[in-house]
């Protein structure tokens, strides 16, 4: 009989990594699972080994007993990281250095970020009830092209795996294509987020020839009424055209939607919209009072509503799994739902980081009080390093955060809605339904 041979998923990309200077090791992140895994030691001999090789072959090389390198594997292929023998569950974002313990049980740093949301204009042409930049006019002092490509350059150096384009509109950047087509041949993995009203044949047919390359399309309501409310019912159509036009050209299209009581009960809809057109995936979160969204305040959802609808959402996940994806592990907190669900959580400031259109860094776009520094005046490493993220990496949580059995595994939720509704960034999740 044929030995098993290992083989790392697609999905997973890996660097490289000091931890700060502390611990060598290598950081890998699975696409699929949204996991993060630091090896190190023997378990990182053990990855760069396993690819293409027999357990068998992998002990030889590293004179261990197949039963340890078999132990390993089982582990590895758990979390969804490779095929060896069969299919894998789930992977979560604990460590395999630190099995049984959360992510967040000591600091958490890295020595450069996993992803880069790169903001490149707030240019936009529509005027979104809930945006929460207040997008419209362009920036005076946005970066020009040779400084955008210069921060690209620098992300590669540090081995960023993926910047996401957005804006604004980020399709009102003359040189859009430019950046994305730079960030490519660095090896980046690039994504766009768009209203995809703009989306043209010829747009669609520039956006295929960066594949791979995954299209985020806001969309907040499944009728010409409901997405009006937010987005202007004269824009309806020409985003329903500009989805089927990218999915024409056969791109990944995944629709991104901010949830409030206004198009809560629009859920299931917007999911059968999206089964309808044929898209990859639903991402659908959060509505967050700030920018022009600070006159819908009350409509944001409460700790109860949210409970309720990610249990709806986890419903859905496994109802339409292999239809459609519906973003669940990304949502923090979300492993109190349904077990099997990801411990996924804020990476603001350890993991992600937000580059503005001026060249401010922030630790996201809902923590724009938080500038680390400018592009312009020093080098993305350097402002890595400042102070200012240290609360976002060391999370000395307060309140029921610091108290709750889930903290090192959930991190204490989302860190923006603790300072806009504490106004301390370390205080607990007011939007934590747990232990209600």
């Amino acid at each position: 009989m044929a030995a098993h041979v290992v083989r790392r998923s697609p999905n997973v990309v890996y660097r490289s990594e000091t931890r700060g200077g502390t611990v060598e090791g290598l950081l890998l992140f699975n696409y699929s699972t949204r996991g993060i895994h630091f090896l190190e030691g023997l378990a990182a001999k053990l990855w760069e080994e396993c690819e293409g090789k027999s357990a068998e072959e992998i002990a030889h090389s590293l004179k261990l007993s197949k039963a340890e390198v078999e132990r390993f594997l089982a582990e590895l292929e758990a979390r969804r990281l490779v095929r060896y023998k069969g299919e894998g569950s789930e992977g979560d974002n604990e460590a395999l250095s630190t099995s049984g313990k959360g992510m967040w049980s000591s600091r958490v740093y890295f020595d450069s970020p996993i992803f880069v949301q790169f903001d490149v204009t707030n240019a936009c042409n529509l005027r979104c009830a809930h945006c929460v930049t207040s997008s419209g006019e362009p920036l005076e002092n946005e970066l020009s092209t040779q400084e955008a490509l210069s921060l690209i350059d620098e992300l590669a150096s540090l081995r960023v795996f993926q910047i996401g384009f957005s804006g604004g509109e980020a399709l009102l950047r003359r040189d859009i294509f430019t950046l994305m087509e730079h960030a490519k041949k660095r090896g980046i993995k690039v994504q766009l987020t768009t209203n995809a009203t703009l989306i043209s044949e010829e747009v669609a047919e520039k956006l295929a020839k960066l594949e791979p390359i995954t299209v985020g399309v806001s969309l907040e309501g499944a009728t010409k009424q409901s997405y009006g409310s937010f987005r202007g019912e004269e824009n309806f159509e020409r985003t329903l055209s500009g989805i089927r036009e990218l999915l024409r050209h056969s791109l990944p299209v995944k629709l991104k939607v901010a949830v409030s009581r206004r198009n809560l009960s629009e859920v299931d809809a917007i999911i059968n919209l999206a089964l309808e057109l044929g898209v990859e995936a639903v991402d659908m979160f959060l509505l967050y009072p700030e920018g022009r969204a600070r006159s819908m305040k009350d409509e944001a959802l409460s700790s109860t509503e949210i409970r309720d609808f990610l249990a709806l959402l986890a419903k859905r996940r496994m109802e339409y799994e292999g239809k459609l994806a519906i973003d669940v592990d990304d949502k923090p907190n979300a492993f109190l739902i349904d077990a099997s669900l990801g411990a996924s959580t804020c990476g603001a400031g350890a993991y992600w980081a937000e580059v503005l259109p001026n060249g401010d860094v922030v630790p996201c776009i809902f923590l724009r009080s938080m500038r680390a520094g400018n592009v312009r005046e020093a080098s993305f490493k350097e402002i890595w390093q400042a102070s200012v993220w240290e609360p976002l990496r060391s999370r000395r949580l307060k309140g029921r955060c610091s108290e709750c059995e889930h903290a090192s595994r959930c991190g204490g939720g989302c860190r923006a809605n603790a300072l806009l509704l504490l106004g301390d960034i370390m205080q607990e999740d007011a939007l934590c339904w747990y232990g209600d």
